[in-house]
């Protein structure tokens, strides 16, 4: 079987590739029975259904509290012609437990306002009530798809709690202690010996460091590193 994940040493894992993370990854969800999570296939809306056509109504009272009436018109001299026959507007008051219709004085085509409406005819508006349903239908679908898989996701998240987050860190110390054995093998050349290496090394990098860096490697190498932190000497 594979080896894991978290069966690798710190520095092993560090050396890891993103997509060598991502294979090791499948392998943490399979020893723990949890399905890889795949991108839900969402189907797509129907387009919406084109052919209102432009009709014209009259309007009365203040534009924040304005009533339509019903009739629609061709155009709006047809409105303008209808608006100046009317006498009044059918309105129903509340009246001590009861409603009572009077009608409300309408001064003509004067007091109201032509206003543009967009609406369908009846046959297009059969189709454009089928292709509501359709999306409608679709738009649960994909809610439902995309709900399962936020549910999967948590579980798969839950499942690798800590891979990507480890792999960063370990990446991040390997970087830092790296450069602290690029530094010692600069402070050799420069200083010529061991000894006067070593000095300067202390000066730069902490005793806690400078132990990471041997425990980390793991080299013979690099013991002289573990004496000028331990020790102080080479």
């Amino acid at each position: 079987m594979q080896i894991g994940y978290w069966d690798m040493s710190p520095r092993e894992r560090a050396e890891l590739s993103e997509s060598d993370v991502e294979l090791l990854t499948a392998g943490e969800l399979m020893r723990k029975g949890v399905f890889r999570v795949r991108s839900p296939e969402l189907e797509p809306e129907p387009p919406p259904v084109e052919g209102a056509r432009t009709y014209y109504a009259i309007e009365v009272g203040e534009t924040y509290n304005a009533t339509r009436l019903d009739p629609l018109f061709p155009s709006s001299e047809a409105a303008k012609t209808a608006g100046a026959r009317i006498v009044g507007v059918l309105a129903r008051e509340w009246v001590d437990g009861e409603y009572v219709d009077n009608v409300k004085p309408f001064g003509g085509v004067e007091d109201a306002r032509i206003v543009e409406v967009r609406a369908f005819d009846q046959e297009t508006m059969k189709f454009r009530a089928e292709a509501i349903k359709r999306r409608n239908t679709i738009r649960k679908k994909n809610k439902d798809r995309t709900s399962e898989y936020e549910t999967s996701l948590k579980v798969e998240s839950e499942a690798l709690a800590g891979v990507w987050t480890d792999w960063h860190d370990c990446r991040t110390m390997e970087q830092k202690l790296r450069r602290v054995v690029e530094t010692w093998g600069e402070y050799r050349k420069l200083a010529g010996d061991d000894a006067t290496a070593s000095a300067f090394l202390r000066k730069a990098v902490d005793t806690e460091t400078l132990v990471e860096v041997c425990d980390w490697y793991g080299l013979d190498g690099y013991t002289a590193v573990r004496d000028v932190a331990v020790n102080g000497d080479v």
